[in-house]
């Protein structure tokens, strides 16, 4: 049986990243889906172990000792991290695995990982972006300015990463993401 690969799928607050992931998903069943460990609150309709597995602050601190994350960082206040013991076992049984997380995080994959894809999602402007947070109706002002202040230090990231693409068009973005991912498998085969 042949591994899966790692996906590493990032780009800053309100590009679209859930959205382009449920189209790769609903178009690839051999891709699934990492579910991400974080100490942020669950908005109105997640559900623990669906959307995020929710952790205390403290319930997050150890996991880290005891190694059961393959990366972590701190975002917009709260830890993220992915679990590490689901996600290798998922690659070994030949799945394709998608992280979507923040930068800092795909590039610790990326250091770890040295065959990890890595794709980052832009936006086709800054306003764009910005009128996506507004519209999602899920983060107060305060939350929306906080996440809007560190989309240049995240666009800078975009250069580090293997693919860089514009969402401009969902169907479009998610073509692009599947293509990438059927053109890295075939490579990795021959």
């Amino acid at each position: 049986m042949k591994k899966g690969i790692l996906i590493v799928l990032s780009g800053p607050s309100g590009v679209g990243k859930g959205t382009i992931i449920r189209e790769v998903l609903n178009s690839d069943s051999n891709c699934i889906f990492s579910i991400s460990a974080t100490t942020r609150k669950a908005r109105k309709g997640e559900v623990d172990g669906v959307n995020y597995h929710f952790f205390s602050t403290c319930e997050f601190h150890k996991l880290i000792p005891n190694k059961q994350l393959l990366e972590h960082a701190v975002v917009y206040g709260n830890y993220y991290g992915t679990m590490k013991e689901k996600t290798l076992e998922m690659i070994n049984k030949g799945f394709d695995v998608i992280l979507e997380i923040d930068t800092v995080g795909g590039m610790n994959i990326k250091k770890s990982f040295n065959d990890a894809l890595t794709i980052f999602l832009l936006p086709p402007d800054i306003e764009a972006l910005y009128q996506r947070l507004k519209g999602r109706g899920t983060e107060t002002q305060e939350i929306i300015d906080r996440r809007h202040a560190c989309v240049e230090s995240e666009l800078a990231a975009a250069e580090s990463y293997d693919y860089q693409i514009i969402n401009n068009n969902v169907s479009q973005c998610a073509n692009e993401v599947i293509n990438i991912i059927k053109k890295v498998k075939e490579n990795r085969i021959c």
